[in-house]
């Protein structure tokens, strides 16, 4: 290292003599403080240097932080960076309950041997009071058995509880600056008095490094025992060039600080040395799960392993981790292998650097072929994503072409696959010219667990649509797959599917193009007695009456001599942006509740028979006529 460090182009020059008598007069001075304003510091160095300005010391002071001999942080200045050593070794002791317990039993005894070890936890644990003493316990516990350090804990430790609020504050951005602490969601952790509200918590990463036993391999049994009989999606392993101690802590906090994994959807978590397993529920019957392994490879290469049990869930998991290391240690660079069951036996897939594996399964770019490996033989094969992640859509969007879904569509995709951490089918690039398209669509429907039909007559009078809306209904009453309906516009709210006639076809012009279409009145009927059971969000209609009252407002204006009245100049009453954004979020958080929420039992006799037949130009959805 001192020859590499030798080497470095700025090694030899000189250093002013003003930053070598600032560094001695900060040494020599006896600072009663572990961390010192920086305003207070400078005043008092500038006193012991001749000569010196207040710029100039603050300068030496930041020189000297680059090379330890100093602190800096913010506005704060740490003189004897060892001093750090005595607040990370409450953190970081070897058995934090038992220490409690022996400073209880004490009393107020003194230790047997000066500078006890059970005193560098709680030394006055014995003098609180019996409600004190239980809060602070079940913090040390918290801190001890999941690594989680709350606010409220640090007033009682040794060393920082001589300190003030906003001195504590300062020397825990010292510890987030070094990786020994790593900020986390405070709302499912026990402060001792009930969930964190205003407190902080941390990820105390400096106690997982001390954690032994670590894994050193992993191996398929240790999925296939967390996650039973649950078949996982590809194995994905980063090797990065090299691994700070800080990089898994970091990885394994932005997972357990991540607010899409809520207590109230976390069932099963477990942190043991370097492996992280946990159990999410999707809905009542259906359970994911994914690891986070730091292991060993067959060179001695430390690799970074992540499972999952879907392939939506397997993408949110490599870009956090990608989003970590290139916000965290940016030019940390690392090789990405894709492990899996090809058709000729394992494989493996060595992703280049030309992309990133999250932004790959982000762009959902499944039909990209990549070069992969045969795992014994070498031999190559040339696949397409889609085979190799066997990405199945657990979503399914039915929605027309020729409605308000195609612009509202793919933004609700986003979220939807988002928040659910699910595969969305969502036909935008109009896959009807496709051969077998008929059994693509009715595979996919049939393999989706959630069915979004995005409702309009444009929807009801197109052959494609009634399909996927009649194969959804027999899904959810055979096999409880669950059916969000989305209406894109005032005519199919609940209220008024109830006035429509069931005695002749519904009328109405296209939107694109104008002509006639037609609703059948069978189609009616079987709608009203369907589909009504169904919840029908309506606060997407809004932005249908938006588009309409634009695309009429600039016809209006092509023609010549046409004037604009002032009723045609005002929209409809609109939400505002802030409002709309508010609207749409409270809405797919309840209907993300909703599909999560359990089912009745799937009916015994089966679903009705329905059918759909075509009449002159007219397709027609209904119950089937056994006479």
């Amino acid at each position: 290292l001192v020859k590499c460090a030798r080497a470095l182009p700025f090694m030899g020059q000189n250093i002013p003599k003003g930053f070598s008598a600032v560094k001695d007069a900060c040494v020599a001075h006896t600072w009663d403080r572990v961390a010192v304003r920086m305003d207070e510091a400078v005043e008092v160095l500038v006193g012991k240097c001749e000569g010196q300005t207040a710029v100039r010391v603050r300068g030496a002071l930041e020189f000297w932080s680059l090379l330890g001999f100093v602190l800096v942080h913010d506005d704060w200045l740490l003189p004897r960076p060892t001093a750090m050593i005595d607040l990370v070794r409450p953190l970081v002791h070897h058995d934090l309950l038992a220490a409690l317990k022996q400073t209880l039993s004490r009393g107020a005894r003194p230790a047997a041997t000066p500078d006890s070890s059970a005193d560098w936890v709680v030394p006055n644990f014995a003098a609180l009071a019996r409600g004190e003493q239980e809060r602070v316990r079940v913090m040390v516990a918290q801190l001890e058995h999941d690594k989680l350090l709350c606010e409220g804990l640090l007033p009682h430790l040794r060393g920082w509880k001589d300190a003030t609020e906003a001195e504590r504050d300062a020397l825990l951005g010292v510890l987030v600056q070094f990786g020994l602490l790593v900020s986390h969601d405070a709302g499912d952790v026990d402060g001792g008095g009930g969930k964190q509200k205003d407190k902080r918590v941390w990820l105390c990463t400096c106690r997982m490094d001390s954690q032994k036993g670590a894994a050193t391999s992993y191996d398929k049994k240790q999925w296939q025992k967390f996650a039973g009989a649950t078949e996982m999606v590809p194995v994905v392993t980063y090797t990065p060039e090299y691994v700070t101690s800080a990089l898994f802590p970091h990885i394994l906090a932005s997972q357990m600080s991540s607010r899409e994994y809520k207590a109230e959807h976390r069932r099963r978590q477990t942190l043991k040395g370097c492996l992280l397993s946990v159990q999410l529920q999707a809905t009542a019957e259906r359970h994911e799960f994914f690891q986070l392994a730091l292991t060993a490879g067959e060179d001695g290469a430390v690799q970074i392993v992540v499972v999952a049990s879907t392939v939506g869930l397997l993408r949110s998991l490599c870009a956090s981790i990608e989003s970590v290391i290139s916000r965290r240690f940016p030019g940390l660079s690392q090789d990405v292998d894709v492990q899996f069951s090809g058709p000729d036996g394992e494989c493996v897939w060595k992703v280049g650097d030309d992309m990133t594996l999250g932004t790959i399964l982000t762009r959902k770019d499944w039909e990209r072929r990549v070069g992969v490996e045969l795992v014994g033989n070498g031999e190559r094969l040339n696949l397409k994503i889609r085979d190799i992640f066997k990405a199945v859509p657990g979503i399914f969007f039915s929605h027309s072409w020729n409605d308000h879904s195609t612009e509202v569509g793919p933004e609700i995709r986003d979220v939807i696959e988002n928040r659910m951490r699910e595969l969305v089918w969502y036909d935008d690039q109009m896959m009807t010219h496709k051969d077998q398209f008929r059994s693509l669509m009715t595979e996919g429907v049939k393999n989706a667990w959630v069915v979004f039909i995005f409702l309009s007559r444009e929807a009801l009078a197109s052959g494609n649509c009634l399909r996927e809306i009649c194969v959804a209904r027999e899904q959810q009453l055979t096999a409880n797959t669950r059916v969000v309906v989305l209406a894109m516009e005032p005519e199919v709210t609940f209220a008024e599917i109830l006035k429509w006639s069931t005695t002749k076809a519904l009328t109405f012009s296209a939107a694109k193009g104008g002509e006639t279409r037609t609703v059948h009145a069978r189609t009616v009927k079987w709608v009203q007695e369907n589909l009504l059971g169904v919840n029908i969000y309506p606060e997407w209609i809004e932005e249908a009456l938006w588009a309409k009252w634009v695309e009429g407002k600039d016809a209006r204006r092509k023609k010549q001599g046409a004037k604009p009245s002032e009723d045609d100049a005002k929209p409809p009453k609109s939400l505002t942006p802030t409002e709309r954004s508010a609207m749409r979020s409270e809405t797919i958080n309840r209907i993300i509740e909703n599909v999560r929420a359990p089912l009745a039992t799937t009916l015994d006799g089966g679903a009705p028979e329905f059918e759909i037949i075509k009449e002159g130009e007219v397709w027609i959805l209904g119950i089937k006529d056994t006479a």
